[in-house]
C-alpha cells in the first residue's frame, strides 16, 4: 500500500477484530464462517458463474502470495517494523494499565495474535473455497 492506493482499511474496533470478544478474549475457533451473512454475498452466491470467479480469484491471490499465509505474514512483519517506532508514543496516550483497556498484551504479543488469526482463519477460508461449487 502506498499513497496511490485507492482504498485503505484501518482496524477501528480492534477489540472486536480478529475474532475477539469486546473484552479481547480470543474466539478464533468459535466464530462460524458464513459469508452469506452479507446480503450482497448471499445474492451473488446463488450464481455458479460468480462462485466460479470468486474461487478462481481466491486461488490466484494465494498463488501470487497476496493472500497466502506467507505473503500476509511477511507484510504484517514488515509493517509492524515500521509501526514499532510509534509504539511508545501510542502507549503514552493509551497505557496498557488503563481501566478502559482490557488487554495487557504488549505490541509483540498483538502481532502474534494477528499471525495466529491469519494461520487459523486462512485454513478455514481455504476449506470454504475448496468446497465452493
Amino acid at each position: 500500500m502506498d499513497k496511490k492506493t485507492p482504498i485503505r482499511i484501518a482496524s477501528w474496533n480492534y477489540d472486536h477484530a480478529l475474532e475477539r470478544d469486546g473484552d479481547n478474549e480470543l474466539n478464533i475457533d468459535n466464530v462460524p464462517m458464513d459469508i452469506k451473512r452479507s446480503v450482497l454475498f448471499a445474492r451473488l452466491l446463488k450464481y455458479d458463474w460468480y462462485k466460479s470467479k470468486l474461487k478462481k480469484r481466491w486461488n490466484n491471490l494465494n498463488e501470487s502470495n497476496l493472500l497466502s499465509v506467507k505473503g500476509l505474514n511477511e507484510r504484517i512483519k514488515k509493517k509492524s517494523d515500521f509501526v514499532r517506532q510509534y509504539v511508545d508514543k501510542n502507549f503514552e496516550v493509551w497505557p496498557l494499565e488503563s481501566q478502559w483497556y482490557y488487554d495487557a498484551n504488549n505490541y509483540d504479543q498483538e502481532i502474534e495474535v494477528m499471525l495466529l488469526f491469519i494461520e487459523r482463519r486462512h485454513g478455514r477460508v481455504s476449506a470454504y473455497f475448496e468446497e465452493l461449487l
